[in-house]
């Protein structure tokens, strides 16, 4: 099992990772996956857009759902902080 939290948001904007590769990267680990999404209007979030040129276009909701449900089955999903937040437990396809 894989524990992802906090890595998303942060490897797709402080390291410049696009969505698809790095879940590309966790369906080649074969493992069971617990993932968290974080969405662009948590203030956290904010904050690391905070001074940057770039904005990230492909880091949506709608885009992240579909790149997991090309490569994973969803087995559960908690959704967190008023639905700012998401917990998804993934087995790779």
């Amino acid at each position: 099992m894989v524990l992802c939290l906090a890595l998303i948001h942060h490897r797709r904007v402080s390291a410049n990772i696009p969505l698809a590769l790095l879940l590309e990267w966790l369906r080649s680990l074969q493992s069971t996956i617990i993932i968290e999404f974080v969405e662009r209007k948590d203030e956290m979030f904010q904050r690391l857009l905070a001074n940057r040129d770039e904005q990230y276009a492909d880091y949506s909701a709608e885009n992240f759902n579909r790149e997991v449900a090309w490569r994973f089955t969803i087995c559960k999903r908690l959704r967190l902080k008023d639905g700012l937040w998401e917990l998804l437990v993934l087995k790779p396809r």
